[in-house]
């Protein structure tokens, strides 16, 4: 299974480039996947990190840091990988960190084909008043980098009851353009060290209640009319928000 995860990461790089995807096809390179991935998933287990990210990083240095141009180096390179990616320093990451964190990738690189209709009213309110106009003046760069999609995924499941109602991890990429008022390129490593400006941004556009408090606050609003909001949304505090729900339901 990993050893087509490596296989497929680095193909799926190759085509967002534009290139052929390399040939993994003869039984001496298959022979040198197995022999990569082996050595990843021990390095995993040796730091206490998750054998997939170590794939996902290695097919990025692979194809974007070494620019290799054919599959024949995918065993010389596995050293060079450790001694230059730096994931002893990563944070320490939840198999729940990295179920979000495909989904944080694939909000991000999709994020340009989003439309009002996503978002609540104030939500528009605000993009406007910041004169943010996507694929017009604001623009966010696609990422392969998955690393940061993992450490985005770790806020997020340590932070959001913090910010209950955020409406998708959409709206949380907008929030740095909406409180910076500042169209321009942003780049996916802008979001890594977030939390004042997501404050920020949640004070402006929900409420100005102490972090501890919101989540308590926001449910004591909610109707069974909800229910059925809820239950098609990707509210941050969906989950708590549901069973509030049907506790005071039944």
């Amino acid at each position: 299974m990993n050893t087509q995860l490596l296989i497929q990461s680095i193909n799926t790089l190759l085509t967002l480039q534009k290139k052929d995807c390399f040939d993994f096809s003869s039984i001496s390179i298959q022979k040198k996947v197995k022999n990569v991935v082996n050595q990843l998933e021990l390095k995993a287990k040796e730091i206490n990190q998750l054998s997939v990210l170590l794939i996902r990083m290695y097919a990025y240095f692979y194809v974007n840091i070494f620019q290799m141009n054919s599959s024949n180096m995918i065993l010389l390179k596995v050293n060079e990988f450790f001694e230059k990616s730096n994931i002893e320093q990563l944070p320490k990451f939840s198999d729940n960190d990295i179920d979000l964190a495909y989904k944080v990738e694939e909000s991000w690189n999709s994020i340009h084909t989003i439309s009002s209709e996503e978002f609540p009213f104030q939500v528009r309110k605000y993009m406007i008043k910041s004169k943010i106009k996507i694929m017009d003046n604001t623009f966010f760069r696609h990422s392969s980098e998955f690393h940061y999609c993992c450490m985005i995924a770790k806020f997020i499941n340590e932070n959001r009851l913090n910010f209950p109602q955020i409406h998708s991890i959409k709206e949380f990429f907008l929030h740095l353009p909406i409180i910076m008022k500042s169209p321009k390129n942003y780049c996916i490593y802008n979001y890594l060290n977030c939390y004042k400006t997501l404050n920020r941004y949640y004070d402006m556009v929900y409420d100005k209640n102490e972090a501890k408090d919101r989540l308590s606050k926001f449910l004591s609003t909610l109707t069974i009319d909800s229910l059925s909001f809820l239950q098609n949304s990707s509210i941050w505090c969906k989950s708590e928000a549901i069973s509030y729900l049907n506790e005071k339901r039944f």
